[in-house]
């Protein structure tokens, strides 16, 4: 069966060859560049900056001192995104959060109006497992995760 399909391919192919014309081939002339019709000029949408609501300010040690815009104060996954962000690959981190850039301490210890302006405060320690994630009672009243 296997020598009788080869060998019907083979004829195939053959045949195929030896009904081709025999004429001669030439080059293809080449043709002057034709002018390109009048373009209608098309208005590209410049890419919207995405400015992300929250900014690392400054770090001190395993502290770390972020904005959050007030339009955005209450959206707790702009929080996360944060920490997510700011403790990227770090085994031990804490990230404290203001809507008052103003009363972000520049060092510690804060005072105690930076403290009380504080919106949320993140603590983590891979070594102990630690995750907790505190809110100021004005975003959350519960008081098992505000202060």
């Amino acid at each position: 069966m296997r020598i009788f399909i080869a060998t019907t391919l083979a004829s195939l192919v053959v045949l195929g060859c030896s009904q081709q014309s025999a004429q001669p081939t030439t080059a293809p002339v080449a043709t002057p560049p034709q002018s390109a019709p009048e373009a209608t000029p098309v208005e590209v949408a410049e890419p919207v900056a995405s400015a992300q609501p929250w900014k690392l300010v400054h770090s001190q040690g395993l502290m770390n001192f972020v904005y959050v815009d007030k339009a955005h104060s209450n959206d707790q996954d702009q929080y996360r995104l944060a920490i997510a962000d700011v403790c990227a690959g770090k085994n031990i981190c804490q990230v404290m959060f203001w809507n008052d850039e103003a009363l972000i301490p520049k060092q510690l210890p804060m005072s105690d109006a930076q403290d009380s302006a504080k919106v949320a405060h993140w603590q983590y320690n891979g070594n102990t497992g630690l995750r907790r994630l505190l809110w100021s009672c004005k975003i959350v009243n519960d008081p098992s995760e505000c202060f």
